[in-house]
């Protein structure tokens, strides 16, 4: 579900708090355990390599997945880091499969109306 939600915000990104409050409902488990989910998230989406990290008001704009500084929630929320999924991955959340081994275009309007599809799958 995680990815779904991070697909479904295409080039625009999410953070991890924003993202955090769509994974959870407001009347979740008590403040201790949140905090264990919050970097429970932040542990499994870091090693996904399709997706990428940014930090637009920082030094270093992009960060892999193992950079030491987005290791944890605190940290990362610090930073207002964001995620993004790489294109082949929107595009599957699209229901594109090897767009690019069939040298297929998409025009801006065609993914635009895809994307608004997936979006009301997902309601």
């Amino acid at each position: 579900m995680a990815l779904e939600e991070i697909c479904s915000h295409g080039e625009d990104r999410v953070t991890l708090p924003t993202l955090f409050s769509i994974l959870t409902s407001p009347h979740s488990s008590a403040s201790s355990d949140l905090i264990n989910i919050k970097q429970a998230l932040c542990t499994t989406l870091l090693p996904i390599p399709t997706l990428q990290f940014h930090a637009a008001h920082h030094i270093q704009s992009v960060f892999t997945s193992s950079d030491p500084s987005i290791q944890s929630f605190e940290a990362a929320e610090a930073m207002n880091l964001k995620i993004v999924a790489k294109q082949h991955l929107r595009d599957n959340f699209l229901g594109l499969y090897n767009v690019q081994s069939f040298n297929a275009s998409i025009s801006h309007h065609q993914r635009r109306t895809l994307h608004l599809l997936a979006l009301a799958r997902m309601l």
